[in-house]
């Protein structure tokens, strides 16, 4: 399972906890990876920290996306997303078949074949501090482009 997030609510989120973070100044104003979540089934629970994928982090193995994971994968508290990275790959991106690169490459495949802000602004859906839609719009939006079964 693919996960974003907006970076300006992950702050404000982060700010309500009782020793908040410092988020950055320059937050993306877009939906930005969160991490690849396997799961066993569509209607199973998410799998983390397994032990059957033993490749450890490295991120001079990511010198070949690297700008690439920096822009759609931001850390929100970080100039340097490194270790939220790390944590994702550690946390979930063992729970899959896949070697550490490729984790990363079929991350950033997904986000680019799914522009979700995208989708939402042509149905007029702007993330906002003051404005909610509809649940039934925001599915509307999505449900043109995001097909039903697993991908």
């Amino acid at each position: 399972m693919l996960t974003l997030n907006w970076p300006v609510t992950v702050c404000k989120l982060e700010d309500n906890y009782s020793s908040p973070k410092s988020c950055r100044l320059d937050l993306p104003l877009q939906f930005t990876i969160h991490g690849l979540w396997p799961q066993l089934s569509q209607l199973s629970s998410l799998i983390s920290y397994c032990k059957n994928n033993k490749e450890k982090f490295d991120v001079k193995l990511l010198g070949s996306i690297f700008h690439e994971l920096d822009r759609t994968w931001p850390s929100a508290f970080s100039d340097d997303a490194t270790s939220f990275w790390k944590h994702e790959w550690d946390k979930h991106g063992t729970c899959t078949s896949f070697t550490m690169t490729k984790y990363f490459h079929e991350s950033i495949a997904l986000y680019n074949k799914y522009p979700l802000l995208e989708w939402l602004q042509r149905f007029d859906i702007h993330p906002s501090d003051t404005h909610s839609y509809p649940t039934g719009l925001v599915a509307a939006a999505l449900e043109k482009h995001i097909p039903k079964t697993r991908i």
